[in-house]
């Protein structure tokens, strides 16, 4: 089923774009305040754990090359 409005916000880490989160509506309408400010805190919590990720990864890889 195609969505009838979407909304993307890129993940940075810096000023590196390291994700993409993207929201689809399936109803018609825009997003609300409400439903802004839910993808907002969503967005939060998506951009910490890629940075952390990264963090362990990179940590993981030093930690193998010794």
């Amino acid at each position: 089923m195609p969505g009838k409005s979407a909304l993307a916000v890129p993940v940075k880490e810096n000023k590196e774009v390291i994700g993409l989160l993207v929201a689809v509506r399936i109803s018609d309408g825009p997003f609300t305040t409400a439903n802004q400010r839910l993808l907002e805190a969503i967005y939060d919590y998506a951009s910490v754990s890629l940075i952390q990720q990264r963090k362990l990864r990179s940590l993981d890889n030093q930690l193998h090359t010794r």
